[in-house]
This record gives C-alpha cells, sequence and structure tokens, in this order.
C-alpha cells in the first residue's frame, strides 16, 4: 500500500515534466521574451501582449502520432509550421535559420518534427529531429542577446568539444510553455489544453520603431548562373550585426533566376539603433532543399545548379543623428581578378572557401557621405563626373546610334549640361560593365541646383533600329572636392531604350 501510495503522489510529477499538446504562448526564461512571428525575421523575442491578444505570439503543440515526446509547433497567426533545414558546411549540419513553412507530408515531415524535453515542470528545450544519434542542436537565441528584445530566434549548436566556454550556459535554450487559457481565441480542435491562470498578465508589446536603415547588396553573377531547382535552397543573405540579432533576409532572389554575367541587387532591412561600425559579417547561404533529390538525364548528369559570384559590392544607409549617412563597403572579388569566381557555390561539397555552400565575408566600411551645406558656385572648378553602366541582353550598337546624358538644372533662365556619345561611338555588348569619367567644363553650380538628369537614345525608329538594355546605372558627381552619388539603380532592365522610348528620367538622390 505504502509503494501504491508513493507512486500516486509521484505520477503527478511525472505527467508534468512531459509537455502536453496544447495551444501555449512559449516564453525564453532568461528574459521572459516572448516567441512571436514576424514577418521578415519569421520569429523573434517580444514583450508578450496583454491577455494572450496577439496571434503571433501563440502556437498549437501536436504531439506527433506514435514518437513520445515530438511535437510539430504551428503559429496561430500565420497558419504555418516551425521549420528546420540541413546545410553543409556548419558543424550541426543544421541551418541557424528557423523557417515557418506550410505542412509537409512523406519524408519531409521530420523538418518540422521537434524533441521538446525537460528535467523539471515548465522549463522546456527544443530540439530538431535529426537522423543522428548525437543531438546537439537547440532551439534558442544567441547567447550574446539573451538580454535584448526583438532579436532572431534561431538554432544554436551546443558542442563541449567546440564550444567548452558557452557549453555549459542553457540560459539562450531554455523555453518555459504558458498554457493560453480556453476561450481566449478562436480554438482548434487540436489538443486538450492546460487551464492557466486568468490572473496572469503581461507587459504590452513595445513595438519598435520604424526604421529607414537598410543595406543594399549587389552580386555579379560570372559564367555560372544561379537557376532555381526545385531540390535546393534559393539565396539566404545574414548580415551579422554586433551586440544584435543577425538581420536574415530569405529568398533574396525571389524564386528568380540570375543570368550569366547579370547584376542582381538586394535590400536588407536593419535595425534602427545601430552604427556603420556595427555590421560586422555578410553570410550567403546557397543549401539543399529538405528531402530533395537531384534528377538525373540521359546524359547521366545530375541537374545541380552551380552559381559563380563574381563580386559581391555594399552599401548601408544609416540614420545617424537625424541624417541618413551613406556608407561604402570595400568590395569582395576574386585576388585573381573581376572576371574570376569570388566565390562558387556548389551543389554538394567544396573546400568552404572558394566553393562550397556558404561564403562569409567581412564588412569593412570605406567611406561616407551624407547632404552637406550647399557649396558656393564661385567655388565649383571643374566638376568630374562617373557614369557606370550594365548594359543587358540587348546590345548598345554604337556607330550612329549612342548615348548622350543631360542634366537638367534648376537655375533659370534654363541652362541644362549636355555629356552626348558617353560610349564614344563603341559597342557595349550585352553584360558589360561600362565607366566613363568627364569632365564638366560649364558655369559653375552646385549640387542643389540639379534638377534631374535625362538619359537618351541617339537611335531612331522602324525595322532594324537599336534597342538597348539598361541593367545598372550609377552617376556619381564631384564638385569642390565634395562627392556624391546622384543616380543609382540596378534592375532587369532599368529602362528598355527602344524606337517608341529612346530616354528615361531619373530623379536624383537627396
Amino acid at each position: 500500500m505504502k509503494k501504491l501510495i508513493f507512486l500516486l503522489l509521484l505520477f503527478p510529477t511525472i505527467v508534468l515534466a512531459q509537455l502536453r499538446p496544447g495551444r501555449y504562448t512559449i516564453k525564453l526564461d532568461a528574459n521572459s521574451k516572448v516567441m512571436q512571428f514576424n514577418a521578415t525575421w519569421n520569429l523573434i523575442l517580444a514583450n508578450g501582449c496583454e491577455n494572450f491578444s496577439c496571434t503571433e505570439q501563440i502556437f498549437d503543440v501536436i504531439a506527433v502520432p506514435g514518437m513520445p515526446k515530438y511535437f510539430t509547433i504551428k503559429n496561430l497567426k500565420s497558419n504555418k509550421y516551425l521549420t528546420f533545414s540541413e546545410l553543409q558546411g556548419t558543424l550541426s549540419g543544421i541551418s541557424p535559420a528557423v523557417k515557418l513553412e506550410p505542412l509537409m507530408a512523406g519524408t519531409n515531415k521530420r523538418f518540422q518534427q521537434f524533441y521538446i524535453t525537460t528535467d523539471k515542470d515548465v522549463y522546456y528545450t527544443i530540439q530538431p529531429k535529426v537522423l543522428t544519434s548525437r543531438n546537439e542542436v537547440f532551439l534558442g537565441t544567441q547567447f550574446r542577446d539573451v538580454n535584448t528584445g526583438g532579436t532572431a530566434v534561431l538554432f544554436d549548436y551546443k558542442n563541449r568539444d567546440y564550444n567548452p566556454v558557452e557549453y555549459d550556459k542553457t540560459t539562450n535554450i531554455i523555453w518555459v510553455f504558458t498554457p493560453v487559457p480556453l476561450g481566449t481565441v478562436s480554438r482548434t480542435p487540436v489538443a486538450t489544453p492546460m487551464v492557466a491562470d486568468r490572473t496572469l498578465r503581461s507587459e504590452p508589446v513595445i513595438v519598435a520603431p520604424p526604421s529607414a536603415n537598410k543595406i543594399d547588396i549587389d552580386f555579379k553573377t560570372g559564367a555560372d548562373n544561379l537557376e532555381m531547382k526545385p531540390f535546393q535552397e534559393n539565396v539566404e543573405i545574414r548580415i551579422l550585426i554586433r551586440n544584435k540579432a543577425d538581420a536574415i533576409l530569405l529568398n533574396s532572389n525571389k524564386d528568380q533566376n540570375w543570368p550569366n554575367n547579370s547584376i542582381k541587387r538586394v535590400t536588407v532591412p536593419l535595425p534602427a539603433d545601430i552604427t556603420v561600425d556595427d555590421l560586422r559579417e555578410i553570410h550567403v547561404y546557397r543549401n539543399r532543399k529538405n528531402g530533395g533529390t537531384p534528377t538525373t538525364t540521359i546524359f547521366n548528369i545530375a541537374e545541380k545548379d552551380n552559381w559563380n559570384v563574381n563580386k559581391i559590392s555594399a552599401t548601408a544607409k544609416i540614420k545617424e543623428n537625424g541624417m541618413l549617412k551613406t556608407h561604402r563597403f570595400n568590395d569582395f572579388v576574386s585576388s585573381e581578378g573581376i572576371t574570376r569566381p569570388l566565390f562558387r557555390f556548389v551543389y554538394e561539397g567544396g573546400d568552404g572557401s572558394s566553393e562550397g555552400q556558404v561564403f562569409k565575408g567581412v564588412l569593412s566600411s570605406i567611406s561616407a557621405s551624407n547632404p552637406a551645406t550647399p557649396t558656393p558656385r564661385t567655388a565649383v572648378v571643374n566638376p568630374i563626373v562617373k557614369i557606370e553602366t550594365l548594359t543587358g541582353g540587348d546590345d548598345l550598337r554604337g556607330g550612329n546610334d549612342n548615348l548622350n546624358i543631360l542634366i537638367r538644372l534648376k537655375i533659370r533662365p534654363v541652362r541644362n549640361i549636355a555629356l552626348n556619345n558617353i560610349n564614344a561611338g563603341r559597342n557595349w555588348r550585352n553584360f558589360t560593365e561600362k565607366t566613363t569619367i568627364k569632365t564638366i567644363t560649364a558655369a559653375p553650380f552646385n549640387f542643389d541646383d540639379i534638377e534631374d538628369i535625362v538619359l537618351r537614345h541617339t537611335g531612331g525608329g522602324g525595322i532594324g533600329a537599336d534597342n538597348w538594355y539598361l541593367d545598372k546605372l550609377k552617376i556619381t558627381l564631384t564638385i569642390g572636392g565634395e562627392t556624391r552619388v546622384l543616380v543609382d539603380q540596378v534592375a532587369a532592365p532599368i529602362h528598355y531604350f527602344t524606337g517608341d522610348s529612346r530616354s528615361k528620367t531619373f530623379q536624383i538622390i537627396r
């Protein structure tokens, strides 16, 4: 009898130690921040909403049949499931990024299954279902950001041999599951919840102020294009920021192919309260897709896509003291020159240095520009204009078909600056970059005098007329020792010059 009483007393503890399926908010124990769906970074930590009123912070935890302690986790707001992915080239074999995806089927189901366990009531760890016997990956946040709200939720690799100093520090991976009271939000019949104390209250969410900060990244593809494959992921970009969560942009190429020798611009939003020195590294990922298998052609060649990146350029715009400043970073190029690949993304293998699935580079700022007090017109002598272009999939013929540029000024009576025959009558072939520098010999003017800039193709119309794709345009002007970027655009194309559309007007950057 005594033994039976002991077991009855012990049984509730055993039940509580194993998570029950239900609807919860999931809170990091170290800082009481709640896991929240975020459209940009997928999952972040935020202050909890009052009365469980934010569906972004509510998750359905669903038991996996026949697998004790394994669950799927669905966010109520997005109606999508927490998903992990495998990534070659990392110590853990798991990508740090947490994704939210529709429910998967077949062998891919395991990428949405998580082992949730504890050694005491309400405190849990969450681990992805891996196929190895040793699992050292946990859902958490970067240890440096454990006391920071707004940080991204990601997978953390804890290994005694790899990181012995941080191995025993688990405050960034311990979660508290708080049941959502029945009737608080519209429920789905997935599980029976544990009824929580209705007197529990959390602080209201503190929403981060909108940020104009961003980093523009230009990718110059080389002689091997980026092509979408059903068994390979899209391009993922991570900007490592000092003392803050990484800025993550998934599907940077927006499901699009990037042709040989093209330039594509990707913009990554940045948090508000940073300086340029806080931007530490850029990481670019191209990984296998979960469960994807390449097909084989009749020539026994696997349809695996490889991608050459010849150059990566980055420019950040960061608000400092109320002014938006532009910071340019050193370009990433091969030591053998721009015509050689900086990095070759391959489906599998690689040395991790010049080819593989992950490129890593250190961001080094080289210049900053910002709106300044207008320079006196009398101080202006021989301004210098630099014009950088990329021709797209239709060349500029040359001869009688050339490029003229008109800088239109606000000065009255009307006084404009004409820069004709920029290509000097030469042919600009498909997917070639050209840089032209011109000295302006005109009456003095300053930056604020510029209205806009017009590009004109001098060709005519009809059969045999020349058409031209302009994929990149950057115009930089130097006046009295001060240099500003007037136009900086990348698209495919920015404009297609045809017989019906021979000119394009560009507003300058203020």
